[in-house]
């Protein structure tokens, strides 16, 4: 911005970045097999994160996976009565890529209710803790897929009727190279919000800017500050900002 002192001006210029634009990738898409003798069940599951964009340098944040198993309707009233269960939950391991590093990450999935003549598919959701973000610099973190493991306990009331394992595997159309999200961190886009004083006598301006970042983290850094004659420019100073302020004096 631009303030007005006659016969001078005062521009202000932030330092930090633009906003980039940010790659992110569609839910992944899984299928599931398992053995329940004499029945053979096949179904679908999801993976996204909730890592949010964008991600500005001084957060600190914890994402969240999520994998979403879809059980057709009449596979689920099946296991049901075949095994006499009402309930179903359990447990997934994920294997994730966090910028090229591979490791398993354990989710749970809530209990959900397998209502006698269920109509629709049984959506049993695994949430599962990533580990947290905080970055000190820019950069970016990239989430790519692996299989998961998945555990489904059959449940009649309190009483556990069965439990069975299986890995979900990842569709095998999807691209080589595929990821779930990737978070770029970035500086946060700053203004500055000037205030500018002239001192007649001692033939000296003093600009002073409050600066507010778009991230709500204290900004850090350097603002260029200009006084003008007309439209000359006369003097620049980078000022360091201290406290949400800095401070110009042009003698």
């Amino acid at each position: 911005p631009r303030s007005t002192l006659f016969p001078y001006t005062t521009l202000f210029r932030s330092l930090s970045t633009a906003d980039p634009v940010l790659a992110q990738s569609p839910a992944m898409s899984y299928s599931c097999h398992i053995q329940l003798p004499p029945l053979d069940v096949t179904f679908t599951m999801t993976m996204d994160t909730n890592a949010p964009t964008p991600y500005y340098v001084g957060w600190s944040r914890t994402p969240v996976l999520t994998t979403r198993a879809s059980i057709p309707a009449d596979t689920a009233n099946q296991v049901a009565s075949t095994l006499g269960a009402d309930t179903v939950d359990g447990s997934t391991v994920s294997t994730l890529g966090l910028n090229g590093v591979t490791g398993s990450y354990p989710g749970t999935i809530a209990k959900q209710t397998v209502p006698a003549g269920n109509t629709n598919p049984v959506v049993l959701t695994a949430t599962t803790i990533l580990p947290r973000l905080a970055p000190t610099r820019t950069g970016s973190m990239t989430y790519t897929p692996g299989n998961v493991a998945i555990t489904l306990t059959f449940s009649k009331g309190a009483t556990k009727k069965a439990s069975f394992s299986t890995t979900c595997v990842l569709d095998p159309a999807t691209p080589a190279g595929t990821t779930i999200d990737k978070v770029v961190f970035m500086k946060s886009p700053s203004r500055v919000t000037p205030a500018v004083a002239y001192a007649k006598k001692a033939r000296k301006v003093t600009a002073v800017g409050k600066v507010s970042a778009t991230s709500g983290v204290a900004p850090t850094g350097s603002v260029v500050m200009t006084l003008f004659r007309g439209t000359s420019p006369v003097k620049a100073v980078v000022a360091t900002v201290k406290a949400g302020k800095v401070t110009a004096v042009f003698g």
